[in-house]
């Protein structure tokens, strides 16, 4: 595969809880914050998973699941919390997609825990305009 970058990220909304409320229910500091605002009702709070190096984005993806999912555990009070894992995976050439692993899958699906992937190609002749 040819991903030449990743990011991954864990988020955490709720309408009825504030940014505190969540941040504090985990002892990691949250990467960001978003309060609600007049336009967007949610409250929502972002842990960036940290990489370890040489880490190709297969290991990684199965380290954030279950990553989630210990979140998720300290996050199960909330009652109408809503978590994400946000994977962005930038790729320098085209590449025919990813494939997750069934065992990460199920273990989101088990901590309640939703999937969303951005993938995002350098554009032919981007450095050209």
């Amino acid at each position: 595969m040819a991903i030449s970058d990743y990011r991954i990220t864990l988020c955490a909304l709720s309408r009825l809880h504030h940014v505190e409320d969540m941040a504090s229910r985990i002892t990691a500091p949250p990467t960001k914050v978003s309060p609600a605002t007049p336009s967007r009702d949610d409250h929502r709070v972002f842990w960036r998973l940290e990489p370890e190096p040489g880490e190709g984005f297969d290991k990684a993806l199965s380290r954030a699941a279950s990553w989630a999912c210990g979140y998720a555990e300290r996050l199960s009070a909330i009652d109408d919390v809503a978590l994400s894992l946000w994977c962005e995976v930038h790729s320098d050439t085209e590449f025919a997609g990813l494939s997750i692993q069934s065992a990460d899958m199920m273990l989101l699906g088990q901590g309640g825990v939703e999937l969303l992937v951005s993938m995002y190609a350098e554009r032919e002749g981007a450095d050209e305009q």
